[in-house]
């Protein structure tokens, strides 16, 4: 709510992109559901026959769709997902808490590439080696 779903790295406006992405979708659904109307006006059995009446889509409609699919892709989001995530400025895994001053929205494409950048920084970071783990007297595990 703070970022108002606009990406702290681009400045995407997510929730915009959300809208006319479902406008479309709204758009070619309504044409799809009207076809089949005029396939169940016109005595079609089976409406959802293989036929031109009742074909699924039809191409400029599907042609249509996978070009706001590919456009979103081009972008780096991928159909079905979010289109805005909450990342964390400090990760976890470096000291960060969850706390609402440590969480900012990202596009999904920023999201990637900064988790990317994460896990290649994580990589570079030496790892603490464990010569021997015990428990002591009390019942509490010791890493030497």
């Amino acid at each position: 709510a703070r970022d108002r779903c606009v990406c702290a790295v681009c400045g995407l406006d997510c929730v915009s992109l959300y809208n006319a992405y479902r406008l479309v979708r709204g758009q070619i659904r309504s044409a799809h559901e009207a076809r089949i109307a005029a396939c169940r006006e016109r005595g079609a059995a089976d409406w959802r026959a293989w036929s031109p009446c009742a074909m699924a889509r039809s191409q400029p409609e599907r042609d249509e769709w996978r070009g706001v699919e590919v456009r979103l892709r081009t972008l780096g989001f991928r159909s079905g997902e979010t289109f805005w995530h909450v990342d964390h400025v400090l990760a976890l895994s470096e000291g960060g808490t969850h706390e609402l001053s440590n969480l900012r929205t990202l596009c999904r494409p920023c999201h990637a590439r900064v988790t990317a950048e994460l896990r290649a920084r994580l990589a570079r970071r030496p790892r603490k080696r464990v010569s021997r783990i015990g428990v002591d007297r009390r019942g509490r595990v010791t890493i030497r």
